[in-house]
């Protein structure tokens, strides 16, 4: 299993999804007739593990790559392509050194020695040795000239140009039919929360990591086999180190599918895979990933447990909600609102206090005025968890009985999921 994305045409994504039924084939093309072409076959075939895309520019693919954790096996574009679309020549630079680093290899045709030969010839000729009058300078077997042998390897290196951070790549020729292979080595980048954040607003940003030995070593993170020598890959998160493997490099997330401009056809298909999906925590487009023939979910965090039997329950324990703050509010026993990380309604009502936290852990995301300050699952978990310390305070005296019994009838629940609580983030 592995991920591939072709850029510019030429079929090469179309017999990779054939042959590799299992893989997670991307391309990107830009003529229309090309992509419909494509789609058509894929609908009428059921190639799944192929998505075409036709919204952004190479440009827009190379540098939205290069700023995302996303990361592809293998690509493999168009050279032609790519320098048409860089328009000036530093624009080709920058898109040679987004689109070489975002992929572990990538497959590059350019024009041969020869052909980068012949073309100076005929517009630089000052430039080149004269042949005479023979002709023998316009044949093919004659070129490359001196200057121009290993030219696409040297022209490739000469021209990349990173965005930022630390690339070193090893390129190499593969035949004489202008196919170059690029792989990356080593690189570190700053990278931002997902495809295209600039959209969201996210502020979150990592550190990727690739890393070469010529021998397969233990770490934390699992060695890809790649042109011979073994690489990882891992990113580590900004604000606290937060250390994340790619242990694989088979898939790519649907919100830079989405954003490359999955075409209609494919779309429709992949919403139906996505309402099929179980039922996880954090089901944003960034957590949910093609991969293969459908869409499998990835947060690493919440990926262990799936809410389907809970959502049904939805209104009702709204209601429950909604209810209980009345009857407090009848009390006399409702204050402000507590604040939780998303800010939702009724689920930390009535507990604002001096307390706020932090309550980062999802299942306890509200601060609640105890004694030490804890972090509780809802507003009447932390009624009630007030109400235990008032009743052992008081010691079963009667003026302050009566306080408990109207904080917390049946006090044995003390939260909607039977669990404890936290102090401060720490869990009890």
């Amino acid at each position: 299993k592995f991920s591939f994305m072709e850029i510019g045409g030429a079929g090469v994504g179309e017999r990779a999804a054939d042959d590799y039924t299992d893989a997670t084939v991307i391309s990107i093309l830009n003529e229309e007739d090309e992509a419909q072409t494509a789609v058509d076959r894929i609908m009428r075939e059921e190639i799944w593990n192929h998505a075409i895309c036709t919204k952004e520019t190479v440009s827009e693919v190379a540098k939205n790559l290069y700023e995302s954790p996303e990361l592809m096996r293998y690509s493999y574009w168009n050279g032609l392509s790519v320098f048409l679309d860089g328009g000036r020549r530093e624009g080709f630079g920058r898109i040679l050194g987004g689109l070489f680093t975002s992929a572990l290899t990538n497959f590059v045709s350019i024009p041969t020695s020869a052909e980068w030969s012949l073309v100076w010839k005929l517009f630089g000729e000052e430039q080149v040795a004269p042949y005479g009058a023979d002709e023998a300078g316009w044949q093919v077997k004659n070129h490359p000239v001196a200057g121009f042998h290993d030219f696409e390897r040297r022209f490739l290196g000469m021209e990349t140009e990173v965005y930022g951070g630390d690339t070193k790549v090893a390129i190499g020729v593969l035949g004489d039919e202008g196919l170059v292979r690029v792989d990356v080595i080593n690189a570190t980048r700053a990278v931002h929360h997902h495809y295209d954040f600039k959209k969201d607003g996210h502020q979150r940003t990592y550190t990727m990591h690739i890393s070469s030995d010529d021998e397969k070593r233990e770490g934390k993170s699992k060695a890809h086999l790649n042109n011979g020598k073994w690489t990882r890959v891992w990113l580590t998160r900004d604000m606290d180190g937060h250390f994340i493997p790619y242990n694989t490099i088979k898939s790519l997330t649907l919100i830079a599918v989405l954003r490359m401009g999955l075409v209609p056809e494919l779309k429709a298909r992949a919403y139906k895979e996505f309402i099929g999906m179980p039922l996880y925590e954090d089901m944003a487009p960034w957590n949910i990933v093609m991969e293969g023939q459908g869409y499998n979910y990835i947060d690493y965090d919440t990926k262990d447990k799936t809410f389907d039997a809970y959502i049904p329950h939805a209104y009702q324990i709204l209601s429950v909600l909604m209810n209980y703050k009345r009857t407090v509010k009848d009390f006399e026993h409702c204050g402000g609102n507590a604040r939780t990380p998303y800010g939702f309604g009724l689920v930390s009502d009535c507990v604002g206090s001096s307390f706020k936290g932090p309550c980062e852990d999802p299942e306890f995301p509200v601060p609640c005025a105890t004694k030490k300050g804890t972090c509780e699952s809802d507003f009447i978990s932390c009624l009630r968890a007030i109400g235990e310390e008032e009743l052992e305070e008081s010691n079963g005296s009667e003026g302050d009985l009566g306080l408990g019994l109207g904080l917390g009838l049946g006090l044995g629940w003390r939260s909607l999921g039977g669990r404890g609580r936290r102090i401060q983030g720490r869990h009890l």
